[in-house]
């Protein structure tokens, strides 16, 4: 059984459609979507849309303006900034000790 990360993007209506599709097909593959475990990242200014827009679908993805993805960072550009600084800064220590 794997359960994985997923990524996709497009409008809100369709990556709920993209979403429920791929828990009717994944699990015929051994793939197991968790709709509680999945994040929606999207712009300041597109969250109180999306969460009409989802709700109204049922789905309960969390919604954030910036997520950690796969190593790297999904978001507005200042909090990616902010999210590289700390990123440096570990390391840094980590080399130092």
């Amino acid at each position: 059984m794997v359960r994985g990360r997923w990524g996709s993007s497009g409008a809100f209506k369709n990556i709920d459609l993209i979403f429920i599709r791929l828990c009717e097909l994944g699990p015929l593959f051994g793939y197991f979507l968790e709709e509680n475990k999945s994040t929606l990242v999207l712009r300041e200014k597109d969250v109180e849309k999306a969460e009409k827009i989802m709700g109204d679908n049922g789905c309960n993805f969390k919604i954030k303006t910036g997520y950690r993805y796969l190593g790297s960072y999904i978001g507005e550009k200042e909090r990616q900034t902010e999210w590289v600084e700390e990123e440096i800064s570990d390391w840094i220590k980590t080399v130092d000790n």
